[in-house]
């Protein structure tokens, strides 16, 4: 069984860690860096804080 951490635990992670996103967006790969704001479980998204833009 994975270890599971509460949205606080993570709120500090994300607040202290720059993370690197690849993605896939109209036939090329993308690249967002940022912090970690909030995660959505359900949609399986997390939201990122980047230069004063939040993107999902």
């Amino acid at each position: 069984m994975k270890p599971i951490l509460d949205d606080q635990k993570l709120q500090v992670i994300g607040s202290i860690l720059i993370v690197t996103v690849r993605y896939y967006d109209d036939g090329f790969i993308e690249t967002a860096e940022g912090f970690v704001t909030s995660f959505d479980y359900v949609l399986k998204r997390i939201k990122l804080e980047m230069d004063f833009e939040i993107l999902w």
